[in-house]
């Protein structure tokens, strides 16, 4: 059970998880972890991007290390099959590469709906997929409403900020994605905030020591690594479950 959803959250591959595990994510608002999307891409971008920064240290050094993670990203959203969601996050990332090289300011709004027109140039019917939709609803969500909701009121304290930015983040990709939950699938999660913060932490950890896992060819060190990811994965999937047993 493990395995089948750590190939899901990582790559994508969601056809072996089993249908209550897809339920229990489905009806807790968190079905987004186990869709690969611009969470995944963006913790593979910070992760290349802190690990080859050694490189801004030699002449055109940025440069290189720019063109690595474009590289890199693009041969993982081939690896995840290229669908709507990671298509929009490895253009909306190479649009800030290619930002960085040429030293141009962006517009986060204009990188989405460049990246949705490059997409829908692409392939057209794309515009008619639910996925698709929810994607970019909530992603235009976050980016409208998530300044709004944290002009209101932020704590300062950095470990106060963290959890209350990811309920901002949370309320408004829902908000912006509610009308299409209500008439696709007839349904509100009404637990969606605590869920989202439950799924947080572990779906980082499992991110990164699933990639890990994937890259490194070593027998001994897969087999940590899979010990480690066991208990999380399903420590996870048990409290998901749980949610939905709670009263309304």
């Amino acid at each position: 059970e493990a395995f089948q959803i750590a190939i899901a959250l990582i790559f994508g591959y969601r056809s072996e998880v089993d249908v209550s595990t897809m339920d229990a994510f489905r009806n807790t608002g968190t079905i987004h972890v186990l869709s690969v999307s611009g969470l995944h891409v963006s913790l593979v971008f910070l992760l290349l991007s802190y690990l080859l920064k050694i490189l801004d240290r030699i002449k055109y050094g940025k440069l290189i290390r720019c063109v690595l993670i474009f590289i890199v990203i693009w041969g993982y959203v081939i690896l995840t099959g290229m669908s709507p969601p990671i298509m929009r996050a490895g253009i909306m990332i190479s649009f800030f590469i290619v930002s960085i090289i040429s030293k141009r300011r962006q517009i986060a709004v204009n990188t989405l709906l460049a990246s949705a027109l490059f997409i829908l140039l692409l392939a057209p019917p794309y515009l008619f997929d639910v996925g698709f939709q929810l994607s970019y609803a909530a992603i235009l969500g976050i980016l409208l409403l998530f300044p709004i909701l944290k002009d209101l009121w932020c704590p300062s304290n950095r470990w106060l900020k963290l959890p209350v930015e990811y309920c901002y983040v949370s309320i408004a990709a829902q908000l912006f994605t509610l009308p299409f939950a209500l008439y696709y699938f007839g349904q509100f999660p009404l637990y969606f905030l605590f869920a989202n913060l439950f799924i947080a932490l572990p779906s980082t950890i499992i991110m990164y020591l699933g990639i890990l896992l994937a890259a490194i060819p070593i027998d001994i060190l897969s087999a940590i690594l899979g010990y480690l990811l066991d208990p999380i994965i399903l420590f996870s999937v048990d409290g998901l479950r749980f949610i939905p047993q709670l009263p309304m």
